[in-house]
């Protein structure tokens, strides 16, 4: 059972996923479900743009099906750029914020980092995932919501 003192690497995901703002949500679904996780990272260069979870895809084929629908303008859902549906609004301003602060990496916790703190960090900003980096900085891996319920049936 998991103990809020516990390490992020204990639980972290290290079936890591990253896409750049121009792959299609074609090519990011396929890469999630090859890699069989629900979070993929977006980067551009060596920058960090944000996260891409298998709700946001499934949000934006809703929302294309609807107006489809709706409108009647056909849209292949498969060739969407990613940086047309990431949730980062919410998530971009937070690390601003962050980053003016000097909390940077904000969405991101250390892979030595408590359970209990990484969950703080996802309730700052109704966060499901964040990324987990290692001593060097590096991105190492994900922490999910699903995750840490994984660690709690065990």
């Amino acid at each position: 059972m998991v103990k809020l003192q516990d390490v992020v690497s204990k639980y972290m995901s290290r079936k890591l996923v990253v896409v750049s703002p121009e792959s299609t949500l074609a090519q990011v679904a396929k890469f999630m479900a090859e890699k069989d996780t629900d979070i993929a990272v977006v980067k551009s260069g060596k920058e960090f743009l944000g996260i891409i979870t298998d709700s946001d895809i499934f949000h934006s084929m809703k929302s294309y099906v609807l107006i489809d629908v709706l409108e009647g303008l056909p849209k292949d859902v498969g060739k969407v750029k990613i940086e047309e549906i990431m949730r980062g609004k919410l998530s971009q301003d937070f690390m601003s914020v962050c980053q003016l602060t000097g909390l940077k990496p904000c969405l991101m916790v250390g892979e030595d980092e408590t359970i209990e703190n990484a969950i703080k960090t996802m309730g700052a900003v109704e966060a499901h995932h964040l990324l987990v980096i290692d001593s060097s900085g590096n991105v190492s891996g994900t922490l999910s919501a699903r995750d840490l319920l994984k660690s709690f049936a065990a």
